[in-house]
């Protein structure tokens, strides 16, 4: 997906970060909820408190992921768009 403008990549955002916020409002998804960014961006008190670093570490990969994926596919809409665009 290519966004020509800030505004449409704005919004794109918000929509992803208010998505994932409802899903991690679920208590059905415990799985998912560990995978989103969101899940710890919002805890982060928690994590900073407690003795036991396996949430932080958790939460390092989940962050780290979810970088990669981002760049990766944005490298890749980069490499595929067209120079004279």
């Amino acid at each position: 997906m290519l966004l020509p403008r800030g505004a449409e990549a704005l919004g794109v955002s918000v929509a992803f970060v208010i998505a994932a916020s409802l899903l991690d409002g679920t208590h059905t998804l415990s799985v998912v909820q560990k995978a989103l960014p969101v899940h710890y961006w919002q805890n982060w008190t928690n994590l900073v408190d407690s003795s036991d670093p396996a949430h932080l570490t958790s939460g390092i990969v989940a962050q780290i992921a979810t970088i990669a994926l981002a760049g990766g596919v944005a490298l890749l809409v980069l490499c595929r768009r067209d120079p004279a665009a």
